[in-house]
């Protein structure tokens, strides 16, 4: 206790190396930094450089996840530029649906379920989609 001292601007006792705890939010000079050393200087040029290395990954990975979709409708033969992408699927040709009765409609469970698009049926091709799957149905029944 013999090392506490009054503060200059409240006269609450505090120790000679530590802010007051009254004055401290008011006028926060104090701050503590650990002398420079080689050390120190070498680990943070070390760690800049690091950060600026992820920094060019981070924005080469950005440039790449924007082309991928543009990519993956190319994979599936689909040209954006040309063809009209369907708008349910995103050009997948599967989707996610809120019921087990997916595109059969009627009665279904509680669990999300992905199947075929309902309204390009597979193709991901707006004004190009393949056979309907209720109208194979129908003809199968059709035929019976």
């Amino acid at each position: 206790m013999d090392k506490l001292k009054p503060c200059p601007n409240c006269e609450n006792l505090k120790h000679p190396d530590f802010p007051c705890i009254r004055c401290y939010p008011l006028n926060p000079v104090f701050v503590r930094r650990p002398a420079s050393n080689t050390n120190t200087d070498t680990a943070l040029a070390a760690a800049e450089a690091r950060i600026v290395e992820l920094e060019s990954q981070v924005s080469e990975l950005q440039s790449r996840r924007e082309n991928m979709h543009y990519d993956m409708l190319l994979w599936r033969g689909i040209t954006p530029d040309f063809d009209k992408v369907c708008r349910s699927c995103s050009g997948a040709g599967i989707k996610v649906y809120g019921s087990t009765s997916t595109w059969r409609g009627g009665i279904g469970g509680q669990m999300m379920t992905s199947d075929v698009c309902d309204k390009c049926w597979g193709s991901g091709k707006e004004e190009k989609p393949w056979l309907s799957h209720r109208h194979a149905a129908a003809l199968l029944k059709e035929k019976e």
